[in-house]
Formats: structure tokens, C-alpha cells, sequence
């Protein structure tokens, strides 16, 4: 298993704690860097429940993110080879399932960033 919980080290300078991950159980793990600087931690998970923790302090601007409602939405055909990655189906996730509820929560509003910003309404 891999996962994706450290802070990026971009970031890091913002840190006002220790961002260490706690896993309840004793694992052998070890850590490394994807491509785009994510610090990324491997472990082999045992069967069962499975408790990770991480408390830390981080500070923020608490500014928006960018707001770009003149943003459209490009055809995939149209994306740049080198975007592609970020658009693969996913193993952990059942892609169809997932693009079957996206189309019906969003399929009706407007491409662009009208569709993204009605799905930032409803992420918590």
C-alpha cells in the first residue's frame, strides 16, 4: 500500500509542528518522492482495521483559491500528452461507478467552471 500523507515539502517552511504519521501498529515502512516532489509512505497493511494518525500545525494564508470563472472546459482530445496521467482510472476506485454519479450530480450544469464550483458546494 502507498499512501499519500505527509505534507509536500513546498510546504513544509509553513509547518509550526512535527507532521509525522502514527500508525497504531508496529509496520515496516519506508518513505520516497513521486515525481511532483509528494512524499509518498509504503507499508504492507495486515488484514483487518488499519489506525493512522497525524496531528500538526500548519500555518495558511486562509485565502481563497483561485477563482478563474472564465475557465472552460477543454475535450479530452484536445488535453496535452502530458496531462493524461492525471486523467487514468484509478485500481483502488471503480472509475465507472464514480463517472456514472458525476454525470448524474453534474451533468447538467454548464462545462467550465460552473461545473467545478457546483461541486465545490458540496464537498464538505
Amino acid at each position: 500500500m502507498v499512501l499519500l500523507l505527509s505534507v509536500h515539502p513546498s510546504r513544509e517552511m509553513d509547518l509550526r509542528s512535527s507532521d509525522r504519521v502514527q500508525f497504531l501498529l508496529s509496520l515496516l515502512q519506508r518513505q520516497g518522492a513521486d515525481p511532483f516532489g509528494n512524499v509518498w509512505t509504503r507499508l504492507v497493511a495486515p488484514p483487518g482495521r488499519l489506525a493512522i494518525r497525524s496531528d500538526f500545525v500548519i500555518r495558511d494564508s486562509g485565502l481563497p483559491d483561485d477563482y478563474a470563472p472564465e475557465a472552460r472546459q477543454r475535450d479530452v482530445n484536445d488535453l496535452p500528452d502530458d496531462v493524461l496521467p492525471f486523467v487514468y482510472g484509478s485500481r483502488y476506485c471503480d472509475s465507472q461507478k464514480l463517472l456514472d454519479l458525476a454525470w448524474s450530480l453534474f451533468g447538467s450544469t454548464p462545462s467550465g467552471w460552473a461545473r467545478v464550483a457546483g461541486n465545490l458546494r458540496l464537498c464538505p
